[in-house]
């Protein structure tokens, strides 16, 4: 019979030991990937800003021509609620918030969404529109 003290032994000299270090500075693929968000928070207010009204609608004024185009107003805000939820601005999950709701208004105006779904199209495209509001 092995003797206590010659087991504990035995067991720690086959037994892996993981060290753990402080860490002094944080690693380089963290800090790209907060300067990626930093720019996607740019690039989205400068979108909001320079392509949207206050009440988040398009600023496209014409007349629809085609049946194909609904889901394109969505898929320019759709995944900002994925970017707040990897660690984007405190206040992006309203803002797309308020541009789905803004664009569903607007495409109800022009007769392309009826109580907030879109009439007569596929699956996959009413899917593209409803990406946004799954996560929020």
């Amino acid at each position: 019979m092995l003797r206590p003290e010659l087991a504990l032994a035995t067991l720690l000299a086959i037994t892996p030991v993981l060290l753990v270090f402080p860490l002094l500075e944080p690693p380089g693929w963290a800090l790209a990937e907060r300067e990626l968000f930093d720019l996607l928070d740019y690039a989205w207010r400068r979108f909001a800003g320079d392509f949207t009204g206050p009440d988040g609608r398009l600023n496209y004024r014409h007349t629809l021509t085609s049946r194909d185009g609904v889901d394109d107003y969505y898929e320019t805000f759709f995944n900002w609620p994925q970017l707040y939820l990897l660690g984007g601005a405190d206040d992006l999950l309203a803002e797309a918030e308020r541009h789905w709701e803004g664009v569903t208004a607007q495409l109800t105006e022009y007769g392309m969404l009826l109580d907030e779904y879109e009439r007569g199209y596929d699956w996959f495209h009413q899917s593209e529109r409803a990406c946004s509001c799954s996560i929020s």
